[in-house]
């Protein structure tokens, strides 16, 4: 798979700190602490994709609601009731948040604060 990326990504990796000598790795599964690569290898995740899995990777916690709404869709390009409950549950926990606006990009979160 290595040899594979080196002719769509700069030195075989989409993201610099993703590279292993003597060549990264690449997953196959993960589930809770633990990610497969292409090879069998189990690991365990350490980092837990940068803490932002803290639950463990495919928690039936996270995992169960996104199937829910998957089944209901989830891009409408309309607003919907589950962003403003969503907005309510930020300004709930964060009462400083006290409007909220969802943006694609960290550049777009910028314009619209200048």
């Amino acid at each position: 798979m290595f040899e594979r990326t080196k002719n769509t990504d700069p030195a075989g990796v989409s993201y610099r700190i993703r590279y292993f000598e003597p060549y990264p790795l690449f997953v196959k599964k993960s589930m809770g602490a633990r990610l497969v690569d292409l090879d069998g290898n189990v690991y365990t995740d350490y980092s837990g994709t940068h803490m932002t899995v803290i639950l463990g990777h495919s928690h039936p916690i996270v995992t169960e609601p996104i199937k829910r709404q998957a089944e209901k869709g989830w891009l409408s390009g309309l607003s919907q009731e589950l962003e403003v409950a969503h907005a309510e549950a930020i300004a709930k926990h964060a009462p400083s948040a006290e409007m909220i606006r969802y943006c694609s990009s960290g550049s777009e979160v910028n314009s619209l604060a200048i």
